[in-house]
């Protein structure tokens, strides 16, 4: 298994992540249950897996960033202002203002308190 840290996801972070690394996402609108107003990312980046974490009332920049980054790769939420590109996620609608994507290049498996994700032959 690798793992990798936490860390703020800023719009320079932005500007450097490749939406292919991202393996995984949540978005929370802002009145969602749970992190609301919240976006959790996952991406690999030097074969770790970091998550990147921002809010809508800490750092409104970078979440309408990240989330437009998002929903431009996915074909499930609808929003008029976003223009699809290609699609990279499957989209999950987790109820409550939550939604999820997922990489269509892993194999994300559900276990008991976390999930396994294998891409390019390696477990994280």
């Amino acid at each position: 298994m690798q793992e990798g840290n936490i860390f703020n996801l800023t719009t320079a972070i932005l500007k450097n992540l490749s939406v292919e690394d991202i393996v995984y996402a949540e978005i929370a609108e802002s009145g969602a249950m749970g992190n609301a107003g919240g976006i959790i990312v996952y991406a690999i980046k030097n074969e770790l897996l970091c998550r990147y974490e921002t809010s809508l009332f800490e750092n409104e920049t970078a979440y309408v960033e990240a989330q437009n980054l998002l929903l431009k790769h996915q074909n499930g939420l609808k929003v008029d202002t976003v223009e699809l590109e290609e699609i990279l996620f499957d989209y999950h609608y987790g109820g409550m203002g939550n939604h999820v994507l997922v990489n269509k290049k892993i194999f994300l498996r559900d276990r008991e308190n976390h999930f396994i994700l294998n891409m390019n032959d390696k477990k994280y």
